[in-house]
């Protein structure tokens, strides 16, 4: 597992702990953590990254409700989980994030949905940033097949066309097309 990943995940797992306690839950913070976790999914696109945003945005959508959720089962496994991680321990990692997610499937049977839900968002995302560097929006939801309505509506809400654009005056661009095409 690369170092900067299990940085992230400690850091998540610290944060999801900080949140949850058996008198009250963030559901706010949770949702913070769930976005947080989803961009680091999208770049690091890693399995361990995925699933740790799929955990996260899982909770996220069944905590508040707190129906069946053990409180203390939970805060006890996500510490284990931790402290694994930190000693190394990846596939003892692993297999708690398989725990927590059996867990979660047994509180809400809407965990495929949630995955397919993340893996949406996810792509969504990730063409908005292919999109930022200058590729169409059309190309963009071909190659990772999302629609480009889906795209169009996430990009609306960013303020990516706000950012100022550096521009050059008529004379530096024409500087610059002579020298591409060896003309000075």
């Amino acid at each position: 597992m690369n170092d900067t990943v299990k940085e992230d995940i400690v850091s998540i797992l610290n944060g999801v702990i900080g949140v949850i306690s058996e008198d009250e839950i963030d559901v706010g913070e949770i949702k913070s953590l769930s976005d947080h976790t989803l961009h680091d999914s999208c770049i690091f696109q890693d399995e361990d990254s995925i699933s740790i945003a799929i955990l996260v945005y899982c909770f996220f959508k069944i905590i508040g409700k707190k129906k069946g959720i053990k409180i203390k089962d939970l805060i006890g496994i996500l510490k284990d989980t931790k402290k694994k991680i930190m000693n190394d321990d990846i596939e003892g990692y692993r297999n708690n994030i398989k725990k927590l997610f059996n867990m979660i499937s047994e509180i809400d049977g809407k965990i495929k949905y949630y995955i397919e839900e993340v893996i949406e968002i996810a792509k969504i995302k990730k063409g908005m940033r292919i999109f930022e560097h200058g590729i169409s929006m059309g190309r963009v939801s071909d190659i990772l097949g999302i629609s480009e309505w889906e795209l169009m509506n996430y990009v609306g809400k960013t303020n990516i066309f706000d950012k100022q654009m550096i521009s050059y005056n008529v004379r530096d661009r024409l500087n610059f097309a002579r020298k591409v095409f060896g003309l000075k």
